[in-house]
């Protein structure tokens, strides 16, 4: 794995995971070919894929392809985005997300890890 954004998406994976297992979450990681966590917690499931993007680029152009892909797969009700530093996602992706929203009653949340963390500590009805 030499990609650049590769090794970055890849740390941000383990760096959730290594997470999820210190706080004892149950979770299933998809690998290459699927969602990277689905996470277990008290009320729901959490549906979560880490895009750890520094910059413009494919990765964020190919975002509402990756949420139309899980959706077919997963049904879920939520997806949420990890994202890196890079936040100025061009509109035409943005308003593809709102219209896959729209058509499969979705919510997608794009979201830094520290963030993230928050929502599956209150799902989990915990406070670390």
């Amino acid at each position: 794995m030499t990609n650049p954004i590769n090794v970055s998406g890849a740390k941000l994976e383990k760096k959730l995971s290594n997470f999820l297992k210190e706080y004892n979450y149950t979770f299933k990681s998809g690998g290459n070919s699927d969602i990277d966590f689905i996470i277990e917690t008290v009320s729901k499931k959490i549906y979560a894929d880490c895009t750890n993007q520094n910059s413009s680029g494919s990765v964020i152009d190919k975002l509402p392809q990756k949420i139309f892909k899980y959706y077919i797969k997963h049904k879920m009700d939520k997806f949420y985005i990890i994202r890196g530093l890079y936040k100025d996602f061009p509109k035409p992706v943005l308003e593809h997300i709102k219209f896959l929203e729209e058509q499969f009653n979705v919510e997608v949340f794009i979201l830094a890890y520290d963030d993230f963390v928050k929502i599956v500590e209150v799902a989990n009805n915990i406070s670390l």
